[in-house]
């Protein structure tokens, strides 16, 4: 473990002295700024919307308020107050991508700002810098800021909810521990609204007030504690009756199904856990799921030595996270784990100081050459968004290629329809998202027949390719653009007597 000797403690500020510490946060505000950048970037340049966004969208400009709170269209689940944010913004500017991504930009914009302080409060050392870092640079942070989704809000409510409970927990005066109280208080009542994994971090945040009045002997900690905590358990049911549970499906529930544990295997049980983890790390620091969770091992343990209240505010949103999957009640996967990242960004920033305050100055550049590598491959594809736009799906331009190229008539089909009707409405021309080859055939013998599909299409629609090519052969037209292909089918003129052709 860290040796905290006074030549250590001396030792671990290495961050703000001499050369070292220059060129590190020259490094650190270098790659905020880049960061940064290029989430303004991709905002201002306002990518194609791509069918997840699509999904939602659909419901925003078609539900009224009181209609968001219950079933959406393509069963989809999103949070009261960040759906009626997206209402008001529709009813305001239109679905233009500038207003529909607003709060989801502002909120990773905030997030790069306000885990500084957050760091600061509850690392030691240099531990902020690679916090901040971790956060500017992760690719998903930066992909989900120019998304009409929620996940940017939830890693925001993570971040403030934290923030507010350090200054509860460390606050530098009687004012400003007020303060954190009344912003707990505050998010205890609306958060879970608009964050519905906010309520694992207010829990979080919630069992580490309690060490802390439990340890200090203070009553009235103990009360304001029992206070914020009644509060958060009525406002999650209230979302829960009014919302959550109006939006949950059968059809859902059964696509998250493979990534909740199996329950009856100990051994398939933790390896659940510890690849959900490494998943955590991995998808908010591109491929490092491993060292990020082997620091934060390190960190967690530095942080029960030495700050008992923030562990138990990192680990207890993790075990109530883990507790809610176990029981299937929430999936810990790919973007629905994306608020828990900041757990381990911070765990594994403590982890980070911990063992450069612990080596000599002779190993320490070596160990930071080493930690440097963990964000380098998100710092070359943020730079990358500094300098190009990418829309995930380029369907904005593929719908521009074929109306221009459009005859009165002729027929269109995408597996996803609800991209199409965010950008034109509905369009009597457009086939539903899943035809049938019959009707896909009978479209083809007497009109032409536009396709946007994705590159794997022959092999996803089999049946329908088949029918496409024996009908019409090759493509008449065949276009590509990000992440799509464009096709133009029209059926072949039958072979006429002493013509070479082929039989249809």
């Amino acid at each position: 473990m860290c040796d905290d000797s006074e030549d250590r403690i001396q030792d671990r500020h290495y961050c703000h002295r001499g050369r070292a510490s220059k060129f590190l946060l020259c490094a650190v505000y270098f790659a905020i700024g880049v960061g940064l950048a290029a989430r303004l970037k991709q905002y201002i340049g306002t990518p194609s919307y791509w069918y997840d966004e699509a999904y939602l969208l659909v419901s925003i400009s078609t539900k009224s308020y009181g209609e968001l709170l219950g079933p959406l269209r393509g069963f989809q689940a999103s949070p009261p107050l960040f759906s009626w944010a997206l209402r008001a913004l529709y009813e305001l500017a239109g679905a233009s991508e500038w207003a529909m991504r607003l709060p989801a930009f502002l909120a990773s914009m905030a997030t790069v700002v306000l885990i500084i302080p957050l760091a600061r409060r509850t690392l030691s050392g240099s531990g902020w810098c690679w916090a901040a870092v971790f956060c500017a640079l992760s690719r998903h942070a930066i992909v989900h800021s120019y998304e009409a989704k929620v996940y940017s809000v939830d890693v925001f409510a993570t971040v403030v909810t934290f923030l507010s409970g350090a200054i509860c927990l460390k606050g530098y005066s009687h004012r400003e521990r007020t303060f954190g109280w009344g912003m707990v208080f505050v998010l205890a009542s609306i958060a879970p609204w608009l964050s519905y994994p906010s309520v694992f971090v207010l829990g979080g945040v919630s069992a580490s007030l309690f060490v802390d009045g439990f340890r200090h002997r203070s009553p009235n900690r103990l009360v304001a504690w029992f206070a914020m905590s009644s509060l958060l358990v009525l406002s999650f049911a209230s979302v829960y009756i009014f919302a959550i549970r109006i939006q949950t499906s059968d059809y859902m529930t059964s696509y998250w199904q493979p990534f909740f544990p199996n329950l009856t295997s100990a051994v398939d049980s933790l390896r659940w856990f510890i690849e959900t983890l490494v998943h955590i790390g991995t998808y908010g620091t591109t491929g490092m799921g491993w060292p990020l969770l082997g620091f934060a091992v390190l960190g967690f343990a530095r942080l029960v030595q030495r700050d008992v209240a923030t562990a138990v505010m990192l680990a207890g949103t993790l075990i109530l996270a883990f507790a809610a999957a176990i029981f299937r009640l929430y999936p810990l996967h790919d973007r629905l784990a994306f608020f828990a990242v900041p757990c381990i960004w911070l765990g594994a920033a403590a982890g980070i100081d911990c063992l450069l305050s612990s080596v000599s100055a002779r190993w320490r550049f070596v160990l930071l050459t080493v930690v440097l590598a963990i964000p380098a491959n998100d710092l070359i594809l943020a730079l990358q968004y500094v300098a190009v736009v990418k829309p995930r799906v380029d369907f904005r331009s593929a719908f521009d290629f074929v109306h221009a190229r459009r005859r009165s008539g002729d027929r269109l089909w995408l597996p996803f329809t609800e991209v199409y009707e965010v950008y034109h409405g509905i369009d009597s021309h457009l086939l539903p998202s899943h035809p049938s080859p019959d009707q896909i055939e009978q479209v083809v013998r007497s009109q032409r027949l536009w396709l946007i599909v994705a590159p794997n299409a022959p092999q996803t629609y089999p049946t329908i390719f088949s029918r496409l090519k024996r009908l019409a052969g090759t493509p008449h037209l065949h276009h590509t653009v990000r992440g799509l292909e464009i096709m133009l089918f029209q059926t072949r003129p039958e072979a006429k007597p002493g013509n070479r052709q082929n039989p249809p």
